[in-house]
Order: structure tokens, then C-alpha cells, then sequence
């Protein structure tokens, strides 16, 4: 009944919760590249984005993230892993 052990209860709890998730439905997050010229290409296990900047910019795609572009303003980043997916996102996003 402390307050430690509560607070490890609920975060334990919302850990499983997760990988229950994970692997039975995935998570995904959805990303639009927004500006004039900019675009978007995975090739094998790196994707190329075009931002303004004097170079394409190339990210590597860990293992366990499926990175799709349906067409070159729209990226998908997909995987079981929670953390690892909405990372991938971030980071694809802090360079728009």
C-alpha cells in the first residue's frame, strides 16, 4: 500500500498493456510531409527525405520498424514496439 509500489503497479500494468497491443494489432503513427519540393523514399533500410536543407537527408529504419511511403508527401512508421515507433516519428519529424 505505499505509494512506490502503487505507482510501479500502474506502470507495470500499462507496460503489458502495451505489448499486448504491440503484438496483436501494432502501432502506427502517420506522418505528412508539409512544404514546397519537400519528399519522402524509403530505399531498403533507410529513408531519404528532401527538407531544405543543401542535402537529402538519410535516417537509418531500425529493426522492428516498417517505414512506408505511399507516396512522397505521406510516410507511415509501423512495429510492435511502442517506444521504437513513436522514436522512428519523432525523429523523422524533427527534421521538417
Amino acid at each position: 500500500d505505499e505509494k512506490v509500489a502503487r505507482a510501479l503497479h500502474g506502470l507495470t500494468r500499462a507496460l503489458l498493456q502495451n505489448l499486448m497491443v504491440g503484438v496483436s494489432a501494432g502501432f502506427e503513427r502517420k506522418l505528412d510531409v508539409i512544404g514546397v519540393g519537400y519528399q519522402a523514399e524509403v530505399k531498403g533500410k533507410m529513408i531519404k527525405l528532401t527538407v531544405g536543407f543543401a542535402k537529402p537527408v538519410e535516417l537509418k529504419i531500425p529493426d522492428g520498424v516498417n517505414v512506408v511511403t505511399p507516396d512522397a508527401t505521406h510516410i507511415t512508421v509501423s512495429g510492435i514496439d511502442k517506444q521504437k515507433v513513436g522514436q522512428v516519428a519523432a525523429n523523422i519529424r524533427r527534421l521538417r
